[in-house]
């Protein structure tokens, strides 16, 4: 078991709980704004999520990971345009059919 679980549990709390649609909403909004807060910009949201500081730092931190990985792979996805892509598959083809 992990650190952070025996000690939620040795709070009394579940050992992993979800957040509601409402907290989520309030840190949805809070990254559109800030996706890098500062410390008084989080005890704000914590207060007005009834979560931790902890948590609410590691749901940003979460969610920059995650979007920067969305971002990351929407660019490898498009990397150029179509006909680029096309003509590079149709020599990538050409000579594996030269060396075969």
């Amino acid at each position: 078991m992990f650190w952070y679980k025996i000690k939620r549990q040795a709070q009394g709390l579940p050992a992993n709980e979800r957040k509601t649609a409402a907290q989520i909403a309030v840190l949805e909004e809070a990254y559109r704004t800030q996706p890098y807060p500062d410390g008084e910009d989080v005890e704000g949201v914590a207060e007005s999520t009834g979560l931790t500081r902890d948590q609410v730092r590691a749901w940003f931190q979460t969610k920059r990971v995650n979007t920067g990985q969305t971002e990351l792979n929407d660019s490898r996805l498009f990397a150029g345009p179509p006909v680029a892509i096309a003509a590079a598959r149709e020599k990538h083809k050409r000579l594996r059919k030269e060396l075969c």
